[in-house]
């Protein structure tokens, strides 16, 4: 591979550039794209200039398009003051030493041309020309892979045949969802008899599904083992009449009691597994199914092996085995992975062919269409040859960036438009490939490395070159990097993936000082078994991870408390030493788990961090709280949902603490009456208010800060998935619309990671980086710390890239052979992913690692397996002891000298003890200063008007204590005096069980479902939503539906429904005085009838005197709020029924109160006494005083005595027709009190 040099490389012919970490990629492609500009495509004095929009530049992300077009633009301007600099005498001091080449070069090469030309008309003509490319450069041909094949699509629509008006959506899983659910009605729900209860087995929904084809949907994959239809057809046939026929046998035979009794040894699974066979054959089986080797137990040739019975038993013979040998034959050929092959083939072209259909017919086109249909397009359409001629005379000249993340499909595309070979190497039109194999990390978002090495191939050798002069790290830390990794045999696990040593281009980069020493440039921490008691071999990830969190921890407080304090800073010969920052620091980990406790780590040192990763915000915990929420809210009635979202980090509630909620029935309801408040605003489309409305209850916030929760990233996840919910709110047609996008968004993450939905970061400050492994890729800090090096994840399916087959393929069967490819892929990879990490350091690498055992009950290491073990050890050492380990280590890492490299052998018993130290010193050495750090104080200003508190929207519940009650029913069943008491502390730690009866079940009549029907808020609302939307006239056992939906819609079991049939049915049909609630028709009724009205004057004298005119009793009113002085406002509330019979008005209201368990007891005086103890009485007053209103706006010949009947109080529990006077009570208010009560609340006024 040649040396690259940007001012000599052919631009008339394809290359391919490998660019090593930090060799300077960016800075080469924008040197070759000034050469492009400025006309030196080669070296033979000619000028073919190209225009900036002639010039293509195809990179992987949005990201990486923004920052190539600005380093271009940057690199044009510097070039211009190059050239004005040339004509001055300091030129040799300020030109860049390339720059001044390039400029060299077109002098020569435009004098060529020009030979009457002066050294001025050179400059200007080079500087006139690059102008222009700066001014067009908002025009530049500067796309992502996508976003140049939508160009190509768009720009050139009649040779593509690309339709017009079509729409571009990021987000294809939408449209795989809705196929795959396509395809399970079409293809899944047909299936019958075996072959269904195999696919059940195999895939129970279509997200089981899913999975199983998320890593090869819209890839060119080849699945093994697959079958024919014809042959799976005939297959699947055999096997159902072999199933009967073993079946008929079974249950005709002997054969069950023969094994049992014939001397099996107990531990054999001839024996063992009897029972599956027992349950094979039961009549009522409808899923059992038996696997090949469950089959394999009952065949011939296993049932008379001697090995498996008892000494002095003889094998047994009987006949039923060989119909288990004609099973398993058959089994062999079907479920030896063939049944899922097939249906995996299957499914996956179904699903692909119908998402197409879906979007063709919306007129859609996601990504990956684009790339398709311009594949379609150059290679199957009638045309191709001019589209692919007008494609080139566009951009004659192409830089691929990042190439080692191009997949098939892409490089097919152009390797079409820039086909020249070896045998062409001097066409005019030509791409240069950039990349490096050894930073292909992205396996799982479709990029592939054998396409990168297949195109490699497609060019002489003399087009390759390499760029091996390292400008970011320490000279020290390169010659580190390049050890471990020239020492390893196997490298990069595939010779076409070479190694190639990079030396410094930086000679005075800084170095790390703490306490007056230099400290090492790679460091590798390991964490040894040999010091535990007893010595062990090894550990598993879980068992030393926190060891290593705290050493990394450790380690960066102290050197940022050095640097505080002078003693630690990174100096250098010609610069002044430079203390080192938090943000100079990373800490680089494969997953969030691990980030979130090295973070928990560094914070119990006072040291804070940042985690910075391009995971989508909708997959972290708190997006799937904030459903459980805005389910809630959205739905209050269902007290399950609301009982979920009282779980979540919103209300940051111990386990004794919501304990002790579900025993107090007082706080749980003003939980309830907070979600239905939230309702209030979600309902009219508020959805940042409803979601504070919660919070604010919650104390959420302050509960974060209190209890050591991550605050600034949950406030900062909280506050985006509440910006993309509202956002979405617009979009999306009315609350159900919305609340599917976010189910689907959260728990099927559905949303495509766009920037958008990536996570933020919690705050700018100078922080310490913790960064995924994957994020870091094009990132560098001085300082980087990689704690788990040793860690890996194996592979768990066998998607491998086949040489038999040339391809991409998935083996179902994950037979041994496959999965060692596969798993040599996945350690191939890691090493590459390892090699990013590494390279990311400027001055100083710290690996942290150890002896890795899978488990930790395991006695062999699987550290081999790991890409740092790997490159230690170079090659598969599955037992490896942790002397050898060590031994290993110490060989490959002490052969380097003290400043380049060090070994750190750490006791792990010793890090806790050390941890708890440092903690210690951190604590006094942070309140020292926190002491004599002067800060100023801020205050708010003082409000010092005055809001009038005596206007209130007030009702019933208001009242007597109860709260607001956002439901009919809400109120039953709850006592009237001190719920807010509870509820607004907001503490549960006084809270007790108020009373055992308000959630005990009786011991009765199960038949008397009346009696043992649930009790609460819940339930009464629940049977107030039935007798709402019942028709009173009609049976209802016609209406089932009705009772059905008001069961589930509020979370009660769906076992009562016939029980609560019976009991409706009955209670229409209770006698109410020579009439019953079925006689009144739908035109006669008016269900929760609203009122308001004015209120001039209330307080506890007026309700009072109003009670006692009626003889009731008047000192369960909520005195609290009647006391405030001139209290005026509005009253409202809802009527559960208004009624006309036989001319008269009635107010009929359900109570679903338990007053015992018998009819006995709810006869009159019972319910006389419950109206009391709830005060039901002011409620019938306020009521009868609103009809009265209604009515005299209503009736022209209204009067009060002759037009209103009075109330009448319906305790459900105890009505039944054959129990006549029961749970029925009924009262007049008399003419007296209404106008009593009009003239007071009134005062004379509207």
């Amino acid at each position: 591979m040649k040396e690259l040099n940007p001012l000599t490389l052919p631009l008339n012919q394809n290359a391919l550039i490998e660019a090593s970490a930090g060799t300077g990629k960016t800075y080469t492609i924008t040197t070759l794209y000034l050469r492009a500009v400025l006309g030196l495509r080669n070296t033979d004095m000619s000028l073919t200039p190209l225009s900036i929009d002639q010039i293509l530049v195809v990179t992987f992300t949005e990201a990486a398009t923004q920052e190539l077009r600005d380093r271009i633009r940057n690199k044009l301007k510097e070039a211009q003051k190059a050239l004005l600099a040339t004509l001055s005498e300091q030129a040799n001091l300020v030109i860049d030493k390339t720059l001044k080449s390039v400029i060299s070069d077109y002098s020569e090469a435009y004098k060529a041309h020009n030979l009457q030309a002066t050294n001025q008309d050179t400059i200007l003509a080079a500087y006139h020309r690059i102008q222009d490319a700066i001014t067009l450069i908002d025009e530049a041909a500067i796309f992502t892979i996508h976003g140049f094949c939508q160009r190509c699509l768009n720009q050139f629509a009649f040779e593509t045949k690309m339709a017009f008006e079509q729409s571009f959506e990021m987000d294809n899983q939408p449209y795989i969802k809705q196929a795959l659910y396509d395809f399970w009605r079409q293809y899944v729900l047909d299936l019958t008899g075996v072959e269904y209860k195999l696919f059940r087995k195999a895939w129970a929904n279509p997200n089981q599904l899913l999975a199983s084809l998320n890593d090869i949907l819209n890839k060119q994959v080849v699945i093994e083992p697959s079958i024919e239809q014809a042959e799976y057809t005939s297959l699947i046939k055999r096997y159902g009449d072999a199933l009967e026929s073993l079946k008929v046998k079974l249950r005709t035979s002997d054969f069950i009691s023969t094994i049992r009794e014939s001397g099996v040894n107990g531990k054999k699974p001839l024996l063992t597994k009897l029972s599956l066979i027992e349950g094979f054959i039961e009549p009522t089986n409808n899923s059992e199914m038996l696997s090949l080797d469950e089959i394999a137990i009952f065949t011939t040739s296993n049932v008379s092996d001697a090995s498996n019975y008892k000494k002095n038993y003889a094998p047994v013979s009987h006949p039923v085995t060989h119909a288990f040998d004609d099973l398993h034959a058959i089994a062999a050929q079907l479920l030896d992975s063939q049944f899922e092959g097939y249906w995996l083939t299957t499914a996956k072209e179904k699903i692909e062919e119908g998402a197409l259909g879906i979007k063709a017919d919306q007129q859609l086109l996601t990504p990956d269409d684009l790339l398709l249909q311009l594949r379609s397009a150059l290679f199957n359409q009638e045309g191709a040859e001019g589209l692919i001629e007008s494609i080139q005379t566009r951009y004659p000249l192409a830089f691929i960036d990042e190439f080692q993340d191009t997949d098939p499909v892409q490089y097919e595309i152009f390797s079409c438009i820039y086909n020249a070979t070896i045998d062409d190497e001097t066409d005019s039109v030509n791409m240069i490939m950039i990349g490096d194999p050894k930073q292909a990390i992205y396996r799982f978002r479709g990029a592939d490395i054998f396409t990168y090495i297949t195109a490699k191939g497609h060019l002489d050798h003399e087009q390759h070159y390499t760029l091996s002069t390292n400008w970011r790290s320490h000279q020290d830390l390169i010659t580190g990097i390049n050890h471990i990794f020239e020492t390893s045999p196997l490298k990069f696990e595939h010779e076409q993936i070479p190694f190639i040593s990079v030396g410094s281009g930086k000679l005075d980069s800084p170095e790390l000082i703490q306490h007056e020493k230099t400290l090492p440039k790679l460091e590798v921490l390991h964490f040894s078994a040999l010091d535990q008691d007893p010595p062990l071999n090894g550990f598993s990830l879980p068992e030393i991870q926190k060891v290593i969190a705290r050493q990394c921890a450790m380690e960066i407080a102290n050197l940022l408390r050095d640097s505080e304090n002078g003693a630690a800073f990174l100096e250098s010969p010609s610069v002044t030493p430079k203390s080192v920052s938090a943000n100079d620091i990373a800490i680089l980990v494969r997953n969030r788990n691990q980030a979130k406790l090295l973070k928990r780590t560094l914070i119990e040192l006072g040291v804070r961090s940042v985690y910075i990763n391009r995971d989508s915000v909708f997959r972290s915990a708190l997006a799937k709280d904030m459903l459980r929420l805005i389910e809630a809210i959205h739905s209050p009635i269902n007290e399950r949902k609301v009982k979920a979202a009282v779980a979540t980090d919103f209300f940051a509630y111990s386990l004794l603490e919501l304990s002790a909620l579900q025993q107090n029935p007082k706080a749980w309801h003003q939980h309830l009456v907070c979600f239905h408040q939230a309702h209030q605003y979600w309902s009219q489309g508020k959805i940042s208010s409803a979601i504070d409305q919660v919070l604010a209850f919650a104390n959420t916030f302050e509960a974060w800060q209190n209890q050591g929760i991550d605050f600034e990233r949950q406030v900062t996840d909280y506050r985006h998935l509440l910006e993309l919910i509202q956002q979405e709110s617009v979009i999306q047609n009315g609350a159900e619309k919305l609340m599917a996008w976010l189910r689907q968004a959260v728990i099927e993450n559905t949303v495509d990671s766009s920037d958008d939905v990536s996570m933020r970061l919690e705050s700018d400050s100078n922080l310490v980086q913790i960064v995924t492994m994957h994020g870091s890729k094009g990132l560098e800090y001085p300082i980087v710390y990689i704690p788990f090096a040793t860690e890996f994840k194996a592979q768990k399916i066998a998607l491998h890239q086949s040489k038999r087959l040339n391809a991409l393929s998935l083996r179902v069967d994950k037979r041994k052979i496959e999965m060692q490819i596969a798993e040599g892929e996945r350690l191939a990879e890691d090493i590459r992913l390892l090699y990013v990490a590494m390279t990311r350091a400027k001055q100083r690498l710290v690996l942290g690692c150890f002896n890795l055992k899978e488990r930790s009950n395991s006695k062999d290491s699987s550290v081999d397996k790991s890409a740092f073990g790997r490159l230690i050890l170079g090659k598969d050492k599955p037992k490896i002891s942790e002397t050898d380990w060590q031994s290993a280590l110490t060989s490959k890492i002490e052969s380097l000298a003290e400043p380049i490299a060090k070994l750190s052998i750490i006791a792990p018993q010793t890090v806790n003890a050390n941890f708890n130290g440092v903690k210690d010193e951190f604590v006094e050495y942070q309140s020292k200063h926190a002491s004599s750090d002067k800060k100023e104080t801020y205050s708010c200003a003082e409000f010092e008007g005055q809001i009038p508190q005596n206007w209130r929207v007030l009702s019933y519940s208001a009242l007597v204590g109860a709260g607001e009650h956002f439901i009919p029913g809400a109120s039953d069943e709850m006592t009237h005096l001190g719920i807010f008491d509870a509820a607004q502390t907001n503490s549960f730690e006084t809270l007790t069980p108020d009373n055992d009866e308000g959630d005990s079940f009786p011991d009765n009549n199960p038949l008397d479902v009346r009696f043992t029907f649930p009790k609460g808020a819940n339930p009464g609302s629940c049977l107030h939503h039935m007798f709402e939307h019942l028709d009173f006239t009609q049976p209802v056992t016609d209406q089932t539906e009705i009772v059905l939906d008001a069961l589930q819609r509020f979370g009660l079991d769906e076992h009562l429904l016939d029980d609560a049939i019976l009991w409706l049915n009955d209670v229409m049909r209770a006698d109410l005085g020579q009439w019953s609630l079925s006689d009144i028709k739908h035109e006669q009724r008016l269900d929760e009838m609203e009122f308001y009205f004015n209120v001039q004057s209330l307080n506890s004298e007026i309700i009072g005197n109003a009670l006692s005119m009626c003889g009731f009793d008047k000192t369960k009113i909520n005195t609290s709020v009647l006391n405030l002085k001139g209290l005026t406002g509005l009253l409202k509330g809802f009527i559960d029924l208004t009624a006309c019979v036989n001319g008269q008005y009635y107010i009929i209201d359900y109570k679903s109160n338990y007053l015992g368990n018998r009819f006995e007891d709810y006869q009159s005086d019972n319910i006389f006494d419950a109206m009391t103890d709830h005060n039901y009485h002011l409620q019938l007053i306020i009521y009868s005083y609103a009809l009265h209103k209604w009515l005299s706006l209503k009736l022209a010949d209204y009067r009060y005595d002759e037009h209103v009947a009075g109330g009448m109080y319906l305790f459900l529990r105890g009505m039944s027709q054959t129990h006549r006077g029961k749970g029925v009570y009924s009262y007049k208010v008399p003419y007296e009190v209404i106008q009593y009560f009009d003239n007071a609340l009134l005062e004379g006024g509207e």
